[in-house]
């Protein structure tokens, strides 16, 4: 899809728009490897920042390793939003942000991250780590009831089913962390919940805020794939064309439509200019719908 890259540059900055504008914009970074030809070959890492809109739209954007002047990054995308940002580690975030955050946008926490944190600790040889991992079966039981359900059911069947379990599994937490060294995989676990709470619990009080990141899983473990495979890009232009072909392959995997079928109708519109206020109606979740 890297050929097709530059022609599908619209696409891609509609699919900015469209997370920008979500009411729960998801964000993960991850690593991506770039050929430096200064160095003889040498490889060296940018980073490739995956931004998924209401579960229905994604958008890449590369940055390279030391920003360069006048590079856009995730940082000055945020700025522009006004809901809810998911992030893996909020305390992470927070402290990368730095101050002052903005003011319109609500960081949500990750409770997969946070049920992770005690699978390491019971993986580790703890035995009081198997005490919560319940609580967390419990809460995944109750989304998993309710994936077809409306915001507002959600947030009511949350409030009955969900909120009791997760003052318990808090409760627990402080009742236990000043007997568990802080370094220890089960002092970790504690650190993050307590100190993440307030961002882990937003989607008790809100049926649109979903309980984790997990969207993310199901796209980097592709994305794992093409990195592998062929996007191994070799210059800091390759590796914008890379976003470009991620945001369009993985908005096509959001909106289950087949990137092969989705391409053979879209590009030549694009080839042929499409007016601008038009293009939005072209991303993939759009596209079906009007199929």
């Amino acid at each position: 899809m890297l050929w097709a890259a530059d022609l599908l540059q619209p696409l891609w900055r509609a699919a900015m728009e469209a997370v920008l504008d979500a009411k729960v914009l998801h964000l993960d970074g991850v690593a991506w490897p770039v050929l430096d030809d200064s160095k003889a070959g040498r490889l060296r890492l940018g980073s490739l920042w995956g931004h998924a809109g209401d579960e229905q739209t994604a958008f890449y954007l590369y940055t390279s390793m030391g920003p360069r002047e006048g590079e856009v990054g995730p940082k000055d995308l945020l700025a522009r939003s006004t809901g809810h940002v998911m992030v893996e580690n909020p305390s992470h975030f927070k402290h990368w942000w730095g101050d002052p955050q903005p003011r319109d946008l609500t960081v949500c926490g990750c409770n997969l991250r946070a049920y992770r944190h005690f699978l390491k600790a019971r993986e580790s040889g703890s035995l009081r780590s198997a005490v919560p991992l319940p609580a967390f079966e419990s809460l995944y039981a109750v989304e998993k009831e309710m994936l077809a359900c409306t915001p507002e059911i959600r947030r009511a069947r949350r409030q009955v089913a969900s909120k009791p379990t997760y003052d318990s599994l808090v409760r627990w937490c402080r009742q236990n962390q000043p007997d568990e060294l802080p370094t220890s995989p089960l002092g970790q676990a504690f650190s993050h919940v307590l100190e993440n709470e307030t961002e882990l619990r937003r989607f008790l009080d809100d049926g649109l805020i979903p309980i984790d990141n997990s969207i993310f899983e199901r796209l980097h473990a592709r994305l794992e794939l093409a990195r592998g495979a062929s996007l191994l890009v070799r210059s800091e232009a390759d590796g914008q064309r890379a976003a470009v072909a991620l945001t369009v392959w993985s908005s096509c995997l959001m909106a289950e439509v087949d990137p092969s079928d989705y391409l053979r109708d879209v590009l030549p519109l694009l080839s042929h200019g499409v007016p601008p206020a038009h293009v939005a109606g072209l991303l993939p979740a759009r596209w079906r719908a009007s199929s």
